[in-house]
């Protein structure tokens, strides 16, 4: 396949404060390649690795995906290998990096919207990479959204702490402060503070609201604040009660999110649990629609979600009443894990099924199986593209996943992120 792939109605244009915040200083050069929303398909046939990436894609409907350089975001046929003409691209003036993507859908219309270490927000036509807004994201004192351009982060897979959403708002944050934004205009709609913490704020979005964990490292109490995404208004706090220590504990209590999005949105239970010790204890909350946390198992429909786990075996536990809902066991001639677990999100009501990898399937070679979310049924398998145990393991769409073998700092030159169309094997 060559570079001439590139759908018609390419365009050059640069543009300077032209939609940057009213009597902004910020710089906003930026050379913008747009395209018309037509998408030239590339075809490749089941079983091929279409290339390797510096961060894992993110799809564009089932013909168009994104990808992030350190300091570039580029759209491409979903097919396309990575060295092929851009249906559309972004990049600005001064070299700022990237330091988070989502593409997310609002009223119909899908955008690209993308944060730099700088501070600055863009957001493109998801199909034609045109500008809808820009806006800035000022934090008090010394830093940025994020300190550098991390591969493993730059991602809708993750729920890291610095970009998400939630609802028609997008949220972001730096150390202990965090801002809401308009998503369908970039406005700013509040911007708040978590002062007298020697901890960066932990926060995340459940539903419309934001979890905020508003407890300091040397406390042993845990303070939880819920804010309105859309105002930053708090609508509720919790002050559980402690867990007791127990002997092998090694710190405070923490509190974690479940079941979240596959983007970082729309969390399902927040967890409050003791610290290492002998005795695991945990508590679930929901959150209602007036934005109270509420405990589950009275009577409350928390919709509910389900933990992976691994080692040996794939056991699906609903959360959080623990039960197992299947399990699927395997000999393995490896030493590890039988599945790779660590890296699959948890699964969502919604989920028909998930993929996962085995170092060593029944005692045999490498292979990424297919299995029903429900019942653990296999479904479909396919060969291990690169030849390496997968530890990392993900969906783009319906067809294609992502998989990388665990390195310790993944930088944006590794390429490490491989974008295979799998091709069914005959049998399992």
């Amino acid at each position: 396949m060559t570079a001439a792939v590139a759908a018609a109605g390419f365009t050059l244009s640069l543009t300077a404060c032209s939609l940057g915040a009213k009597g902004s200083s910020f710089d906003w050069d930026e050379t913008v390649h747009t395209a018309s929303g037509t998408v030239v398909a590339v075809s490749v046939p089941p079983g091929t690795v279409i290339d390797n990436f510096p961060a894992p894609p993110l799809a564009v409907d089932d013909t168009l995906r994104v990808t992030v350089f350190e300091h570039k975001v580029v759209a491409q046929p979903i097919d396309a290998p990575l060295d092929a003409a851009a249906h559309w691209s972004y990049e600005r003036a001064g070299d700022p990096a990237v330091s988070d993507v989502r593409v997310v859908e609002l009223d119909g219309r899908k955008l690209v919207v993308a944060g730099w270490d700088d501070g600055g927000l863009v957001a493109l036509e998801a199909l034609t990479g045109k500008i809808v807004w820009h806006a800035e994201f000022e934090p008090q004192g010394e830093g940025v959204i994020t300190g550098r351009f991390n591969a493993s982060s730059v991602s809708g897979y993750y729920s890291g702490a610095g970009f998400t959403t939630a609802g028609s708002t997008l949220l972001v944050g730096w150390a202990w402060q965090l801002a809401g934004y308009d998503l369908a205009t970039g406005r700013k709609l509040w911007q708040t503070e978590q002062a007298g913490c020697d901890r960066d704020a932990n926060w995340n979005p459940m539903g419309a609201f934001v979890v905020v964990d508003a407890g300091c490292e040397t406390s042993p109490d845990i303070h939880v604040k819920v804010l309105d995404a859309r105002t930053g208004a708090i609508t509720s706090e919790l002050h559980p009660t402690s867990w007791p220590q127990t002997p092998g504990s090694t710190g405070p209590d923490s509190v974690a999110v479940h079941g979240c999005a596959a983007d970082g949105s729309d969390c399902l239970l927040l967890e409050h649990h003791n610290s290492d010790g002998n005795d695991y204890k945990a508590r679930f909350y929901a959150m209602n629609d007036s934005g109270k946390l509420v405990a589950t198992g009275v009577g409350v429909d928390y919709r509910g979600y389900a933990h992976v786990q691994g080692g040996g075996e794939m056991l699906i536990v609903d959360q959080p009443s623990d039960k197992t809902r299947w399990k699927v066991t395997g000999e393995t001639r490896e030493t590890g894990y039988q599945f790779g677990a660590f890296n699959h999100r948890e699964l969502r009501p919604e989920d028909k099924s998930i993929w996962v990898s085995s170092p060593s399937w029944y005692g045999g070679d490498r292979l990424l199986a297919k299995l029903d979310a429900k019942t653990g049924r296999v479904l479909s398998c396919a060969d291990v593209p690169t030849g390496k145990t997968v530890t990392y393991l993900q969906s783009l769409d319906d067809t294609h996943l992502i998989t990388a073998t665990y390195v310790e700092d993944p930088q944006s030159s590794d390429h490490a992120y491989a974008l295979y169309l799998p091709k069914k094997r005959s049998s399992c």
